[in-house]
């Protein structure tokens, strides 16, 4: 196809019709035209004088036109991202007027050295997504650069030459392979931008300390053991993500951070109190969102209290799911500050995995707060307050060891989701009957010995979890609530109450005793209770509960011999009792010697969560000629 053609069309839109003068910034868009070429034409009525944008985006182009150049002597802006060159055209480098190039995805794997270095104007260049792996240092960037986009380029190393960018502001090199950068990096002094994440970084140079203007830095996903000593950027310095490193401790310069908005250190290998009261003292009126969860932090600063603006507190797991037994993931903290309280900003709270027995008596200060999770600790009670936390909405109160909640507990009438399985819990607080706006309610695995009266008063509830408590009732008599299933033939409900065999008797017995459903993937997702039907019969563990094979549910319930109708199966699911078996990784054991370096292993599910069940075999002799006549 011929770019011509669609050009003259593009141009007639940018064109004046009512005798006023055209544009002098004239865009053409060419993008996802399917061309092959460019042929420039001069005579079917463009004026490609006129165009200071191009757009060349995801086409087939593999080269561009010598004579490109003399038609664009105004051009600012190209586009000739998705296209397939390979090489990056030399003829760019006539383009002298060229303000911002995008390059990204052409499939890019070779730089000449003078490609670039002769664009004065360049401020703005991304050829982010190529195949570049390594840049040669006699590459020469244009020396005007502002921003550098980089990301996915699978490069090794960023050329010597980088550091005498003098202007550049922003730096985007993330999701590459980089294992060291240019010792000279600090003398990039106008940077404010940096991303380096997802990289193999061991180790930043110390010209760190040159950098004066940083406002963002994510070295997250590296393999980092430290940080600079010194760092130039404590005053201007707003978002730090050091997240997945093996940090084992924090620079003295992070107490003196004295603009900082967001802090995220999750998953490192942070020790005994990594941050002090001075660092409180000092982001007190800016730091919104606070990130130390995942590693083996002891202690948190006295004067806590004083984030009263930090809107997001995360000290918790940082793996999505308590459907774990036996380790902590979160970090090792008994106690919050008596201050913690004042955290009044607080909207969403991580205190999962740690070894909190117990709150303080002001936790209920904290109003603002939506969201809530204290899962896997050791909770024994509730503190009165807590009643007060009135704008909750969920909360996540699993794996602990509650054997009452406050009397009042039913204050918190703006909960959504309450999940309180594998506790210890004997009865509820009537006051629960106010609790109209819940919609999920866990409660698997307590004590509990009669049906809660006020059930039928939570009218929205749409997920209800009973199973293992110790109600002296058949199983199948337990209410229980979950999410209907529909055909995917005739959409009819398959859900308590509203599957019926064909001569008209309930099926509800037998749906509830198959589609038991848990909300113990207490952090929010919600997974079945099941274990697997083996050579020896079923197998039941803490938190599943037992699936027949469907043999055993046709013989048992003889009606079923195909009276559901026709189902499309083509469009089900196909289920397997190890689909939610995942390795959970921690870049580090809790045995290790403090101060020394970290080793790699893995953590698994309990055993109770992942059965080792085998499939029933059949075993039939075949006889001579059995399939002889098989297509």
């Amino acid at each position: 196809m011929m770019a011509a053609i669609d050009t003259s069309h593009a141009m007639d839109e940018h064109r004046c019709t009512d005798g006023v003068e055209e544009s002098a910034d004239v865009t053409v868009d060419l993008s996802s035209k399917e061309l092959d070429f460019l042929r420039v034409k001069t005579n079917n009525g463009t004026n490609w004088e006129l165009v200071t944008d191009l757009d060349l985006a995801f086409n087939n182009l593999s080269s561009l036109p010598s004579d490109l150049p003399s038609h664009l002597p105004n051009i600012k802006v190209l586009d000739i991202s998705g296209n397939i060159f390979r090489t990056l055209p030399t003829i760019l480098g006539e383009l002298t007027t060229i303000v911002s190039l995008k390059a990204n995805e052409s499939c890019i794997s070779e730089i000449a050295a003078d490609s670039l270095s002769c664009l004065n104007k360049l401020k703005h260049l991304s050829l982010v997504g190529n195949t570049l792996s390594d840049i040669s240092d006699q590459f020469h960037f244009p020396e005007n650069l502002e921003s550098l986009y980089l990301d996915e380029s699978e490069l090794r190393i960023l050329p010597e030459s980088i550091c005498a960018l003098q202007k550049l502001t922003i730096i985007e090199a993330a999701n590459n392979a980089l294992v060291t950068l240019p010792e000279d990096f600090g003398r990039i002094c106008s940077l404010e931008v940096i991303n380096l994440c997802h990289n193999k970084l061991v180790a930043l140079p110390e010209s760190f300390s040159l950098l004066e203007k940083v406002q963002v830095m994510d070295i997250s996903h590296n393999c980092l053991t430290e940080m600079p000593e010194e760092f130039g950027s404590v005053d201007t310095l707003l978002s730090l993500y050091a997240n997945h490193n093996r940090l084992e401790s924090l620079p003295e310069w992070t107490s003196f951070l004295t603009n900082l908005e967001t802090l995220s250190v999750k998953d490192n290998v942070l020790l005994g109190k990594p941050l002090d009261e001075q660092f409180c003292e000092n982001v007190k009126d800016t730091l919104k969102t606070f990130l130390i969860g995942g590693n083996f932090i002891e202690h948190l600063p006295t004067n806590l209290g004083l984030l009263s603006r930090v809107e997001f507190f995360h000290i918790g797991s940082i793996i999505g799911e308590l459907e774990r037994a036996n380790f902590q993931n979160g970090n090792w903290i008994r106690n919050l500050p008596d201050n913690f309280g004042a955290m009044v900003g607080l909207r969403k709270l991580r205190l999962d995995e740690n070894q909190f027995t117990n709150l303080p008596d002001n936790f209920g200060d904290l109003v603002n707060l939506e969201f809530l999770d204290l899962g896997q600790n050791r909770l024994r009670h509730l503190p009165g307050s807590f009643c007060n936390l009135r704008s909750l909405k969920k909360c996540m109160l699993s794996k602990n060891c509650l054997q009452e909640l406050p009397d009042e507990f039913g204050n918190l009438s703006e909960l959504r989701e309450l999940f309180l399985n594998a506790n210890e819990l004997r009865a509820l607080p009537q006051s629960m009957v106010k609790l109209t706006n819940l919609k999920i309610l866990d409660l698997f695995d307590n004590k509990l010995s009669t049906i809660p009266e006020f059930l039928d008063s939570l009218t929205q509830l749409n997920a209800l979890d009973l199973d293992c408590n110790s109600f002296d009732i058949d199983e199948l008599e337990v209410p229980r609530k979950f999410k209907a299933n529909y055909y995917a033939s005739d959409r009819k409900k398959f859900g308590a109450g509203s599957a019926k065999t064909v001569n008209g008797t309930s099926l509800t017995p037998l749906v509830l005793a198959l589609q038991k459903k848990s909300m113990w993937a207490s952090h929010g997702e919600t997974r079945d209770r099941k274990t697997v039907q083996g050579r020896q019969g079923s197998s039941e563990g803490n938190g599943m509960s037992s699936v027949n094979s469907q043999d055993e549910v046709d013989s048992e319930a003889g009606f079923l011999d195909g009276s559901f109708g026709s189902e499309n199966w083509d469009e089900e699911l196909e289920e397997s009792p190890y689909a939610d078996v995942n390795i959970y990784e921690h870049p580090v054991k809790k045995s290790s010697p403090r101060g020394q370096p970290a080793v790699d292993f893995y953590f698994l599910p309990s055993r109770e969560h992942a059965l080792e069940a085998a499939p029933t075999v059949f075993h039939n002799d075949i006889e001579d000629g059995q399939f002889d006549d098989a297509d």
